[in-house]
């Protein structure tokens, strides 16, 4: 969906295949859900240096969080059908994340074997894989896979 604001020039849909290559093309992928990991990621991508915060568990970093007045909210207050009808007109956007969530998943082992830090605490990484069950579930794959990268 494209708003008033976020118009793109190019209307025409872009395949998976496409997105898939330009997303392995990036330096660094980012998970708004593990924004404080990102962030390590980046920083060691970028830098090749992974600051002090990032040291024992990232989410320990202390972060600036604006919820824009937005209550907490969650997919279990939103009915099924409505849920069906997103998962539906995100199909391709679900496999694109999938695909997106490994290469993180893979750069943050990457990144804590070469440091030999833990940037992934095992909590934030369950929560994350609990919160994300749905998207291979739907699918018919096996989520765990992303185990390891």
């Amino acid at each position: 969906m494209v708003g008033p604001n976020h118009d793109l020039p190019d209307k025409s849909p872009i395949s998976l295949a496409t997105a898939t290559s330009n997303l392995r093309a990036v330096e660094a992928v980012g998970i708004a859900d593990l924004y404080p990991e990102s962030l390590c990621i980046i920083a060691w991508t970028v830098r090749n240096i992974l600051p002090a915060e990032c040291g024992g568990c990232a989410a320990n970093m202390t972060m600036t969080r604006s919820t824009h007045n937005v209550p907490p909210h969650n997919t279990s207050m939103i009915p099924a059908q409505t849920l069906d009808e997103v998962d539906e007109i995100t199909k391709i956007d679900r496999q694109l994340f999938r695909v997106g969530a490994q290469r993180f998943l893979h750069d943050i082992k990457r990144v804590e074997r070469s440091t030999g830090v833990t940037i992934l605490c095992a909590a934030r990484r369950t929560a994350f894989m609990k919160t994300v069950a749905y998207m291979w579930q739907s699918n018919g794959s096996d989520m765990w896979q992303m185990r390891d990268g």
